[in-house]
């Protein structure tokens, strides 16, 4: 009987399907952190981890995955920042850490201090075996209200911030000095609400001109090449010619179009007929106008690392009152007072004598 009955287990043993292997504890546990998506809190709108606006508040998904490149359900992910001049960039409102749903997905929410820079996530599920992943994230100035800083060379500074008028209206002309060839800076400063600055943005300069204000100067004087002349009582600072450096094509192109010849002058008469101008603008050198140099192109100056454009307005040899135009492309919006513009508006004067003593 015994025997017959370990012939029938063994019989049945030989015939029953192998049992599947049960899974190690090393198969079944996280192997991998994926990136999935960065959203803008509302709207769920993508943010590029290159491009993370200053002063945003983003949502962070990561994807856990096992050894099989499945979902793994349950890790509990913990995220820290890294930056290489340790600044504190980025905070967790609601956490740093967050545990993976059945789709393997975790979810963080951050938040930007508002300086720009370069940061790492560095992601983390512990463990006998940690898995960790890192990921880069460029926080970048933001693109809401600018500020704009002005350094006005023998004059002061100004600063706008959005308000409704314009702040170099407060400030005393510009003077140069038609007999001492030494030039003045005009730097704007491009900035974002968190004190950023705005790279690579035009800044341009051109000449206000109200026709009815235009006083031709003496169209029977001519300059002697050697002599200053006064060509004529200022014309109220809206009618002036104002030379423009253009590295030499013309020697005489101005911000209004015109040619070297201003009014009844003899352009021809002069080693540059730019000195017929009353300011000539070129660019500044380090933010200096000790050697200044022509701008990249007429009247037109883009921000460097720091934000700022630099120019250099030195004195051609006719004297009277000028204005320019600053106009930072696409920045201002609103009409300024008192002019009514969407620009900015610096006045100034060219003058007889050293403007430092006048």
């Amino acid at each position: 009987m015994n025997r017959r009955l370990l012939s029938c287990v063994i019989a049945l043993a030989a015939c029953s399907p192998e049992l599947p292997s049960l899974p190690t504890a090393e198969e079944d546990a996280p192997s991998q952190i994926q990136w999935v998506a960065l959203e803008t809190v509302e709207g769920a709108e993508a943010i590029a981890p290159e491009a993370f606006p200053a002063g945003g508040v983003a949502r962070l998904s990561l994807r856990v995955l096992d050894q099989a490149q499945q979902p793994y359900r349950g890790a509990s992910v913990t995220l820290s920042v890294r930056v290489a001049n340790f600044a504190d960039l980025l905070r967790f409102p609601e956490g740093n850490q967050c545990v993976s749903d059945e789709a393997g997905l975790c979810t963080v929410v951050l938040a930007s201090r508002g300086e720009a820079g370069q940061a790492e996530l560095l992601a983390v599920v512990p463990g006998r075996n940690p898995v960790t992943a890192n990921f880069p994230l460029q926080i970048v100035a933001s693109e809401g209200q600018t500020r704009i800083q002005f350094t006005v060379g023998g004059v002061g500074g100004a600063e706008w911030q959005g308000q409704g008028s314009d702040p170099l209206a407060g400030l005393d002309p510009m003077v140069l000095s038609a007999d001492a060839q030494i030039a003045r800076v005009l730097s704007v400063k491009l900035e974002d609400d968190y004190g950023n600055p705005l790279e690579d943005l035009p800044i341009h300069l051109r000449l206000v001109k109200d026709e009815e204000n235009v006083r031709p100067p003496d169209a029977g004087r001519l300059l002697d090449a050697g002599a200053p002349a006064d060509l004529g009582q200022p014309d109220q600072g809206l009618g002036a010619d104002i030379g423009l450096a253009d590295g030499g094509n013309d020697g005489g192109a101005r911000l209004d179009g015109s040619s070297g010849d201003s009014g009844g002058l003899d352009g021809g008469a002069q080693a540059n007929p730019n000195s017929a101008a009353r300011v000539t603008i070129l660019a500044a050198v380090e933010g200096r106008c000790e050697a200044p140099t022509a701008p990249e192109s007429p009247g037109v100056l883009h921000t460097d690392a720091n934000g700022t454009a630099a120019f250099c307005l030195e004195a051609g040899i006719e004297r009277g009152e000028w204005t320019l135009e600053i106009e930072p492309v696409e920045q201002v919006s609103q009409p300024l007072e008192p002019h009514g513009q969407p620009h900015f508006r610096l006045a100034g004067r060219t003058v007889a004598g050293q403007a430092a003593t006048l």
